[in-house]
């Protein structure tokens, strides 16, 4: 017989296996999406030249078949769980990756240039994200976000997978050598994050590293309403805490003013893609001097950081399930380092329980 603790492992990796492929075929259906219903309309009408397509498009066709050979090849592997296996031998795929990465940030500035210079277009991708239901109402520059939003996720899914392998298992040798080369992608990421804070490097912890969207209102009152207004961008951000956070039970939540807590800070650390490096978007955000609020008027799911100079920005994952996971790490981060104020018909577990 099986004991409990081995069921329970042996489910949990084979949901995340299951995750892994479905995910991996909704990001080959946007690939298609974006192939089929922006790439193809665009160039056969000569909206913009080769070398605008070219710029734009990166080499998405080569996404398109590094992905559908990969699925077929996680397909077979679903059963045979070889999955760290298969990720070491699909070094070409995370090459295809670099390479749209790398350029992804021209890409959009390119198609912010276009879309006000170039009328036609941009009536084109109006309408194309208004009236053709296959795109679900999702922008040009969303689809062009997919990618590298997905690349991301890779160390996450196997970090996941690993944790639900037993060592003796044939694939958890193969996992954690997947795992440690894809995590070079994001290393980078928080090597230049940190640069941008006076941290010594033996007191960071990070906490959450992936793709967001994010956009900075023009004033203090948006609403609802107005939030189909406004133009978010792709970023990679960074949440790091100075001092190691600690898991939480219910009594040290009952019990937090009697806590020393052993986080000193934390901060949010947004970053672009610049040709191959990564430049700073903005100077961190502290937060402990941030205010920070999930608005329940909006019907996207999104979290607003207010600082103490009164900047306000807005973010959101690539899916409700990512923001929710940013969200409960800024909550349980506050109830570290302060109050958070509530505001704008905040949901009531935002805020931390001391009163202001």
């Amino acid at each position: 017989a099986i004991c409990h603790q081995c069921h329970t492992t042996r489910i949990e990796r084979r949901e995340t296996i299951l995750e892994i492929f479905q995910t991996e075929l909704n990001y080959g259906r946007d690939l298609k999406i974006l192939l089929v219903e922006f790439y193809g309309p665009i160039k056969e009408a000569g909206l913009i030249n080769n070398q605008q397509l070219t710029e734009l498009f990166l080499n998405l066709e080569e996404l398109v078949d590094v992905n559908e050979n990969f699925i077929e090849q996680l397909n077979r592997e679903v059963d045979c769980v070889n999955i760290g296996q298969l990720f070491q031998e699909s070094i070409h795929m995370f090459k295809a990756f670099e390479k749209y990465c790398v350029k992804q940030s021209d890409a959009m500035d390119l198609l912010e240039k276009l879309e006000t210079e170039n009328d036609i277009l941009r009536a084109f991708l109006q309408v194309t994200q208004a009236e053709n239901t296959t795109v679900r109402r999702m922008s040009l520059k969303s689809f062009l976000m997919v990618p590298v939003q997905r690349v991301m996720k890779y160390p996450l899914l196997l970090n996941r997978l690993y944790k639900s392998t037993p060592q003796h298992h044939r694939d958890s040798i193969p996992l954690h050598e997947s795992l440690v080369g894809l995590e070079r992608i994001l290393e980078e990421i928080n090597a230049t994050a940190l640069s941008h804070l006076n941290w010594s490097q033996e007191e960071i912890h990070d906490i959450l590293v992936s793709s967001l969207l994010t956009t900075q209102p023009q004033d203090h009152f948006w609403t609802g309403k107005k939030i189909s207004n406004l133009k978010f961008s792709q970023i990679h951000a960074v949440l790091l805490t100075r001092g190691e956070p600690q898991p939480e039970s219910s009594i040290t939540k009952k019990l937090l003013f009697t806590q020393q807590s052993p986080i000193q800070q934390a901060a949010l650390v947004t970053l672009r893609c610049k040709g191959s490096r990564y430049q700073l978007v903005r100077e961190p955000l502290f937060l402990d001097k941030c205010v920070i609020t999930l608005n329940s008027e909006l019907s996207e799911n999104i979290f607003e950081v207010q600082d103490w100079n009164k900047e306000t920005y807005l973010f959101k994952g690539e899916d409700d399930k990512e923001t929710k996971r940013w969200v409960e790490h800024l909550k349980r981060l506050s109830r570290n380092l302060g109050v958070f104020w509530r505001r704008r018909n905040a949901l009531p577990d935002i805020n931390s329980n001391s009163k202001g």
